[in-house]
This record gives C-alpha cells, structure tokens and sequence, in this order.
C-alpha cells in the first residue's frame, strides 16, 4: 500500500533513498507495513524532517538545523543539503539520539501503563509477542490504543492539536507538561468525543497553551541569537586561525629562500676559499724563484 506524497523531486528522493537507513527510520515514524525504500525517502523529504525524526543513526534532524542558521531559514530539507552541499563545506553532525530517547520514553511511561489493559485492546486485531510499552511508543499511540483506562490517546490528540502537529507521544506529553498545563487526559465520565465537541476545561487549557505558546517562543527567540551570537564567534575565529595559517605559510617560505640564499653563500664562499689557495701556493712558489734569483 502506497501512502506517501510523490510530489518530490525524482533525483533527490533517489539520493536520500540511497543513504537513508530505512528501518531505523520506519521505527520512529511508527510504519509497521513494508515500504519502498524510496517511498520512506519521500516521507522523510516531505514530513519526517519536519517532525524531527532522523534519516539514520549518525545524522540528527534537529542538531544539524540549530548548528545552520542558513538551512533552518532556508526551509530545505537538513539531510538533503547535507548530501548535495554540506559534507563538502565541512559542517559537522551529530548521531541520532532516538533510541535514547526511546528507552527515556519508556522510563517515564511504564510506571502507569496497563499492559493487561492495553493488550485487551489488540484481541481481533494483532498479536503483540513484544514489550506493550515499546509497541504503544512506537505504533499503538498511531492507531489510537490507549495505555491505561485513564487515558485516551485519540481524545487527547483531538483536544489538543499542538500535540498532534508536533507528532510527539500523546501520553508522554500529558505526563510531563498537559498534566500540569490542566489538559484533560480523557473527557468527564470517560466518554470518546469528537474532535469538534471541546468541553468548557479543554477550552480553559487552549488559552493556558497560548500563553505557553508564548513563553516558547520568546525562549526560543532568546535561544537563536545566542546560537547567531556562537557562530558569530566561531566565524571570528576561523577568519583568525586562517590569518595564523597564511601567515605560517609565509614564513616557511621565506625561511625556504633564505635556506637557499645561505647554501648559495656557502658554495660560493667555498669556492673563494679554494681560489685564495691556490693563490697562496702561486705566490709561495714566486717567492722562492725570487729568493733563488737573488742568491745566483
């Protein structure tokens, strides 16, 4: 089953494809079924960047568009640019941190997950011989298995559609912020709404996630220019190390014309030792004629 976007460019989804690593890959974007391999590139180019999943284990997403402020502004995909222009300039990458992540993940979410109650809702629909937990992480949440009679993921992702854009883990989200934010885990009574029947409390959190919003945003202001104010820095300080760098090669090369200048000095001088010599024996020899001279 084909259920990807194909509106890329056929030469770049041929270039990721050949270098992505496919599985690992697959297990963040929570895909069970069997893909084509250009058809995860072409997932990958169009929405998976954007979530923040990596295209292999040595190359991380979000790492590489915080340390390139042209690329994150230029809205191209970070692993594309890396392939066609950044390995040749030299910028540095960072591995993929998912599978830490992952197992993070999981530290946080098993002290309330149900497996009894969580594997009660795959009977008729698959077989889980894994870890429940893992399974929710990487493929239940998608399919809207909840992890627990207090929670319901479809709920929470419809109530709350800054989780579902950001493609985060709906339950880890309501353990670490909505909980505290007063985002409800399920609604009153435990009855399933509609993504359009937002009760009176869920409307009371949007206005709380707002003002949420905001603080992000000016954090993340703050935290962009102290990454422009680092590279600024790091420019100077490459334009510095290649001034030492010339002028390092200037002075090898002068001490290299001065290395020959002395061996010319030294032939040359030794040359005019051996004429003075020879000189020296000339005139030992005309003194002694002229001393001969005189005794006849």
């Amino acid at each position: 089953m084909v259920f990807f976007d194909h509106g890329c460019r056929g030469e770049d989804v041929v270039l990721l494809a050949s270098s992505m690593d496919c599985e690992y890959y697959i297990r963040q974007a929570g895909i069970e079924q069997k893909c084509d391999v250009e058809d995860v590139a072409r997932h990958y180019l169009k929405k998976g960047w954007k979530r923040g999943l990596d295209p292999s284990r040595w190359f991380s997403t979000t790492h590489y568009l915080e340390l390139n402020k042209d690329v994150r502004e230029s809205g191209v995909n970070p692993y594309l640019h890396y392939l066609k222009h950044g390995r040749k300039e030299g910028r540095h990458v960072f591995p993929s941190s998912w599978g830490d992540n992952l197992e993070s993940i999981r530290e946080i979410i098993r002290h309330s997950f149900d497996e009894e109650y969580y594997l009660s809702q795959c009977v008729g629909k698959e077989e889980i011989n894994g870890d429940p937990i893992l399974h929710y992480i990487l493929y239940g949440w998608h399919k809207g298995y909840d992890p627990e009679p207090g929670f319901s993921t479809s709920y929470y992702l419809d109530s709350n559609p800054d989780v579902k854009e950001s493609g985060v883990n709906p339950y880890l989200h309501y353990l670490e912020f909505g909980g505290e934010e007063g985002r409800l885990p399920r609604r009153r009574g435990g009855e399933e709404v509609k993504s359009t029947d937002l009760s009176s409390e869920s409307e009371k959190s949007v206005e709380g996630l707002q003002h949420e919003n905001s603080v992000l945003k000016e954090n993340a202001s703050r935290l962009r220019d102290l990454l422009d104010e680092w590279q600024k820095k790091y420019g100077e300080m490459k334009e510095e190390r290649d001034e030492i760098y010339s002028r390092f090669v200037e002075t090898e090369r002068v001490a290299g014309e001065l290395g020959s200048r002395i061996d010319f000095l030294e032939n040359d001088l030794t040359a005019k030792d051996v004429a003075i010599g020879k000189m020296r024996e000339e005139i030992d020899k005309l003194t002694k004629e002229l001393e001969s001279y005189r005794e006849e």
